[in-house]
């Protein structure tokens, strides 16, 4: 008796079940293993995150739009005078309370002018103001770009300080090219902000703080659907700036990342937006606004002097590379005759072969990297006249 033969349909069927199931697998691996490599990049901040909500922010967005700042965005108006800032808006100095002393010199920049330190009289600055045996104002501001720096000097009167700081550091780069620093951090504190921007003119263009509707933020930030664009934002899912949201399909989004600073970072021993002709014009806007900052501080009487701080990539880099990362910034103030001091090459003499993290504490110096640079910048004061 002959054995029945399976019909020639059924075997296509069968076979093409068969490719299915296995292309189906094949995708279904490759979409796991992407999502699972999506999940390592994000972690390492090399890919975008929708930023999450810290347990500090107890307000919700309503109630940031009627606290924040208007101009500058932080710190908000109630937060003066509430301990962590003076009745003058600088932090508290234990040894020259701004009700009782005028200052010789103010200080303003991101958190390292205000310190990471607990300790009030452990700031560089304060350190800096018992060796001159005078009050320094420090109007540093964590999370500060070098924008908002400027505007908050200008938005003082600061009548006696003879002497104006701006202090500046490698990553407020990034801050001073968004108008929304949770695009950079993550972190969902509504942190709005003022930036400029090089006109059509080829001047600096303030634009103010954006003001969005809670719906716009979200989808702004990748929350919500559709996406929102921000003029002159680069940093926003789907931005300039190449960030992706981590969405199915998980391989075209990992083969999207690519594109993203953050990213390409992780294999350059400098910043893209350091470079002179980058798109985003970094080096102009920031040096731009330093010569600014000199220029204000000429026309009310007063000297204005810019201060360069290294970060710790920064002198790891320069271990490695013998390149500093801020090096187009300094060629740029002195093509503008911007006077600056900077403290990085005496910094890495001190620190030498040795490792970087010893003189650096969350991100930010020690306590004695901050007498250090208090005492080297009193010997600069001193060689250029600007103390007795």
């Amino acid at each position: 008796m002959e054995r029945e033969k399976t019909p020639p349909y059924k075997s296509r069927s069968k076979y093409l079940v068969f490719v299915i199931i296995m292309v189906a697998f094949t995708i279904l691996i490759i979409e796991v293993f992407s999502w699972a490599t999506g999940q390592i990049l994000i972690k390492k901040w090399s890919m975008y995150a929708p930023p999450s909500s810290p347990e500090e922010r107890t307000w919700n967005y309503t109630e940031y739009l009627s606290n924040r700042d208007p101009v500058l965005g932080w710190p908000y108006p109630r937060e003066i005078g509430n301990g962590v800032y003076d009745e003058v808006g600088a932090r508290p100095s234990p040894d020259f309370p701004a009700a009782q002393h005028k200052s010789c010199i103010s200080v303003y920049g991101d958190s390292y002018t205000q310190s990471d330190l607990e300790d009030d009289s452990k700031t560089w600055a304060e350190s800096l103001a018992r060796l001159l045996g005078c009050r320094v104002a420090n109007f540093g501001v964590g999370g500060y770009g070098t924008d908002q720096a400027y505007l908050r000097f200008k938005g003082n009167e600061d009548p006696h300080s003879k002497l104006v700081i701006l202090a500046y550091f490698s990553e407020d780069m990034e801050r001073s090219l968004t108008r929304l620093r949770d695009l950079l951090t993550y972190t969902s504190w509504y942190s709005f902000k003022p930036r400029f921007i090089i006109n059509e003119k080829g001047m600096l263009e303030h634009l103010p703080i954006p003001s969005l509707t809670e719906s716009e933020y979200r989808r702004l930030v990748g929350f919500e659907d559709p996406p929102f664009r921000l003029e002159h934002e680069y940093f926003n899912p789907g931005g300039d700036a190449g960030a992706v949201m981590l969405k199915f399909p998980f391989s075209f989004a990992l083969l999207r990342n690519i594109g993203y600073y953050k990213f390409r970072a992780m294999f350059q021993q400098t910043s893209e937006f350091y470079e002179p002709n980058h798109p985003f014009r970094g080096i102009e806007i920031v040096s731009g606004i330093m010569d600014h900052f000199v220029s204000e501080a000429n026309k009310r009487g007063k000297h204005g002097l810019i201060v360069l701080f290294p970060s710790q990539e920064d002198i790891k880099s320069f271990q490695k590379t013998g390149q500093w990362v801020h090096a187009p910034l300094r060629k740029a103030l002195d093509r503008k005759n911007v006077p600056y001091v900077d403290f990085a090459p005496y910094f890495a003499k001190i620190i030498d072969g040795n490792n970087p993290d010893d003189y650096y504490r969350n991100y930010h110096f020690t306590a004695a990297s901050e007498t250090l640079f208090a005492e080297y910048l009193y010997n600069h004061l001193l060689m250029k006249g600007y103390a007795k």
